[in-house]
């Protein structure tokens, strides 16, 4: 018994309960007490005078701002009250509201936009999500199809026969409420009106010479390229700024997560 009372892990042991058994006697009376202490601090007044400025333009005389102050307080009571009662546990709003102001703190970790080099080697490895978008400038005459879509094509090949003959005289083609011609439109304007087909052939038509017959969704056509640009990556200069803001997004976005 007497060689038990002389182990030191005895004593270690002893010496925790009793540690444990004080802070579980003052600890409740300290807990309590700072629960009922509500502090209005320089940097509260402060936030209540720039909020009644924002709302009223004007700054607060003296009898406004110690209401403001007074109103904190009765809300930062029962909300104290409210907390206690345990009513933010089960009302989603609540639940999701903290959960945005806590993950709000990892903003303040959001690292700045880096020097332009550290921009470049970041464009270099996504080039292909800047390529510049298709854009084509040319006129068309289009030919209508008759009983079948054949006669649209043989009259539209006539036609270009005829010029290539050095007729000297413009295709004329079939009225229509096509635009006759189009000025550095979009490849996706160009498909919406006269079809992906005709849009997809655009790609691969010489520029300067009438071409076709090339079809679309309303019949044949005879087509002028004059100008084909886009679809390459666009210079890191062109795009410095959507390049910073798409890094800014994802750094971000990866800062957000490692921080939840």
């Amino acid at each position: 018994m007497n060689r038990w009372l002389k182990e030191p892990l005895l004593h270690f042991f002893i010496a925790g309960a009793l540690l444990f058994a004080a802070a579980g006697y003052f600890a409740p009376e300290e807990s309590a007490q700072d629960s009922r202490l509500i502090e209005v601090t320089d940097q509260t007044r402060e936030f209540l005078r720039a909020r009644f400025l924002r709302v009223w333009q004007r700054e607060p005389d003296a009898a406004e701002l110690q209401g403001a102050v007074d109103e904190w307080i009765k809300e930062e009571i029962l909300f104290r009250e409210g907390m206690q009662l345990g009513l933010a546990e089960n009302d989603p709003l609540a639940r999701q509201r903290i959960g945005q102001k806590l993950m709000m703190l990892a903003d303040a970790l959001i690292p700045a936009v880096p020097e332009d080099e550290v921009l470049q080697s970041w464009y270099a490895s996504r080039s292909d999500n800047y390529i510049a978008p298709l854009v084509y400038s040319f006129e068309q005459r289009f030919f209508a199809p008759g009983a079948n879509t054949d006669d649209a094509v043989e009259r539209a090949s006539a036609a270009l026969a005829a010029l290539s003959a050095d007729s000297g005289d413009l295709p004329s083609g079939d009225p229509t409420l096509l635009p006759p011609s189009l000025d550095s439109a979009p490849a996706s304007y160009v498909e919406s009106s006269f079809g992906t087909e005709f849009a997809d052939a655009l790609s691969d038509l010489p520029v300067g010479s009438w071409q076709g017959p090339v079809l679309s969704t309303f019949g044949a056509h005879l087509v002028l390229l004059q100008d084909r640009r886009g679809g390459t990556a666009q210079d890191f200069a062109a795009v410095r700024d959507l390049v910073a803001r798409d890094w800014l997004y994802e750094k971000s976005n990866a800062t957000r997560e490692q921080f939840y």
